[in-house]
């Protein structure tokens, strides 16, 4: 991102003073969605709810066979609260998933220049999920990297064209912010 707003102020496009502050205000963001993070993870250390609801439901069943039906609505009462638990932890690690989700594809689309960035956003979040060895992955199978790469190669026209107007450029929609074989090759296809 730095790079880009470098860019954008030695065209002047920016100010330096936008661009201290939209680096500021990116880095604050990150340090944000970091902590919450963190202390989510924290919150599940060490918790196995499904463990406890089985012991809990063993206890109530043997209270019944033993005849101690004082003991009954108090396992059922500390049972109702692990499921409560258990549901509110299934919801914080869905928060979780989103967030690293999120985070790595504003990573990774910050090596573009799409035209709309939050709608491109949006679009490669919804195309990326969490597998369950919890890595991040594009479409369900490829790494973000690769997957995104081969996304804007099919769509470039999500992508701010590389030249710029007038004096006979194409204006190819091709907009990679780096200068890979992919980006030169299609420059030169259409150009």
């Amino acid at each position: 991102m730095k790079e880009l707003l470098q860019k954008l102020l030695s065209e002047e496009r920016i100010t330096k003073e936008e661009m201290d502050a939209l680096l500021a205000a990116h880095a604050k963001e990150l340090e944000q969605t970091k902590a919450k993070y963190e202390e989510m993870l924290q919150e599940f250390e060490g918790k196995n709810y499904e463990e406890q609801i089985k012991e809990l439901e063993e206890r109530i069943q043997k209270a019944k066979e033993e005849g101690k039906a004082e003991l009954i609505p108090e396992l059922e009462k500390h049972k109702k609260m692990i499921e409560e638990l258990q549901e509110q932890n299934r919801q914080k690690e869905q928060t979780i998933r989103q967030f690293r989700i999120a985070n790595a594809v504003r990573k990774e689309l910050g090596k573009y220049k799409p035209l709309d960035p939050q709608a491109v956003e949006e679009l490669l979040i919804h195309k990326t999920s969490v597998d369950e060895k919890g890595n991040v992955v594009f479409e369900g199978e490829k790494p973000l990297e690769e997957g995104i790469k081969s996304y804007f190669e099919a769509h470039p026209n999500l992508l701010e064209p590389i030249g710029k107007g007038g004096s006979g450029s194409s204006g190819v929609r091709s907009g990679f912010a780096d200068n890979t074989l992919t980006a030169r090759l299609l420059r030169k296809k259409f150009a």
